[in-house]
């Protein structure tokens, strides 16, 4: 026997307004918290159903709801102690020139009005917008790339709002118990894997994974990625499947946004096994030689600000080693000829 939910009306949002009754201008993070909160609800009736050229009814009962709630929450925290900050989602990965990092990114508390951000770190609740293509590592591990273009709200560290633009996700095989999403107004991604894209628009969106697997959730719809695949869905639920491989040009920008590598004291073979990962390649020895050279010699330096396969240019002449053979899938290196 089904039962239909109650729903508000518009009477009953306006009384419970007029319960709580003027308040003190709330300050801007309690603020920048209330509009995130709001952005949260409208993506969670969007994964329901797509949301409209204009509000629907439910949208605006759920905005209402939500202020009136989060105005009677910061009444409460006025007679309680000062609120504590706000945790930390997700910090920027920088390795030498914080200043030309931070410039590649904007940040906002209502996804309106924006400014150059100011810092590394970023707490839940803001929306970035990035210029250039920017590397994240969310507190729970996770790495996020954002696109140039892409435009985000941080909702914790296993939910993130995408409204447009690309942002690529790599767990590294570090995070641990996390459910980590990315959501759109069309539908959610969640990551059940490693490595994986997801791309939003006017005209819908798409998930592509590198490596292990995706779930996605789309208006009804539901799918599991496996590596290799992308499937794209337009606004009207058309949906397509195509192959991607792990080395495909749509990865590419993700070598201009990356963590911090540190080259010192490491193997070489640890390097380019990094290469490889960060490519999409495969790593080939031509000879049992060059395998154990690699194993054995260590590197120093810095690779800073270089993406992974402009990096080995700079790196491999410093060894006994060589590329031989870079194809499309294959970084092939031998023992040098000179």
């Amino acid at each position: 026997m089904s039962q239909e939910k109650e729903t508000l009306t518009e009477q009953d949002i306006q009384t419970i307004l007029e319960r709580v009754g003027p308040l003190e201008t709330p300050p801007e993070e309690m603020t920048a918290r209330v509009r995130a909160n709001v952005y949260q609800a409208w993506q969670d009736e969007a994964v329901g159903g797509k949301t409209t050229a204009g509000p629907s009814r439910n949208w605006l009962r759920i905005a209402a709801a939500v202020a009136a709630i989060s105005g009677t929450v910061y009444l409460g925290s006025l007679l309680q102690t000062t609120p504590q900050e706000a945790a930390i989602v997700a910090t920027l990965d920088v390795e030498l020139d914080v200043a030309s990092m931070t410039a590649r990114l904007q940040t906002s508390a209502d996804g309106i009005t924006w400014q150059a951000a100011s810092s590394v770190d970023f707490p839940a609740g803001t929306f970035l917008k990035a210029d250039q293509p920017v590397s994240l590592t969310l507190s729970n591990n996770m790495n996020t790339r954002l696109a140039s273009g892409t435009v985000i709200s941080l909702a914790d560290a296993d939910n993130i709002s995408l409204m447009t633009g690309s942002i690529y996700a790599d767990s590294y095989h570090q995070v641990k118990d996390s459910q980590f999403a990315i959501a759109t107004e069309y539908g959610t991604a969640r990551d059940i894997g490693t490595q994986f894209m997801v791309t939003a628009g006017e005209d819908g969106w798409s998930v592509q994974v590198r490596e292990g697997e995706v779930e996605i959730f789309d208006d009804g719809f539901a799918d599991r990625l496996q590596p290799g695949e992308r499937i794209v869905i337009a606004e009207n639920n058309l949906v397509s499947e195509e192959n991607v491989t792990i080395h495909d040009p749509s990865w590419h920008w993700t070598e201009s946004a990356r963590p911090a590598f540190s080259i010192d004291g490491r193997p070489v073979n640890e390097y380019l096994q990094w290469v490889a990962r960060e490519t999409g390649k495969e790593l080939h020895y031509a000879s049992a030689p060059a395998r154990a050279s690699a194993e054995k010699s260590r590197l120093s330096g810095s690779i800073s600000n270089l993406g992974a396969t402009e990096s080995l240019s700079h790196v491999l002449p410093a060894t006994d080693l060589e590329l031989i053979d870079s194809a499309e899938n294959v970084i092939m290196v031998d023992l040098t000829s000179r």
